[in-house]
């Protein structure tokens, strides 16, 4: 896999998060061939769930259904990255120009 996708839930959006009840199923069932989960990371400040993927663009349109009520929370954060890169680019919120950082 080329790219790592991340959904980062964090402030009014962990709600959204705790909605997806177990987030691997939940993420799984809408990853295409060749994607895969790969794992969570739920602190304090909040969660970031990790797919890898060769078309991170694509992944995302897949996981919208999953994450309408998300997407309008604020705090909600997509991002990819080359796996060997450290630097994201951000998917949503559409047009953000803030760096993202895994939290």
């Amino acid at each position: 896999m080329a790219y790592q996708l991340v959904l980062q839930f964090h402030g009014a959006s962990l709600e959204n998060f705790a909605r997806l009840g177990n987030p691997e199923d939940a993420v799984t069932d809408l990853l295409g061939p060749g994607e895969f989960f790969d794992g969570l990371d739920v602190g304090k400040h909040g969660a970031n769930v990790f797919v890898y993927t060769d078309t991170p663009e694509d992944a995302f349109q897949r996981l919208r259904p999953t994450l309408r009520d998300a997407e309008s929370a604020e705090g909600f954060t997509v991002a990819y990255r080359q796996v060997a890169a450290e630097v994201f680019r951000v998917l949503w919120p559409r047009g953000s120009s803030q760096a993202f950082h895994l939290r």
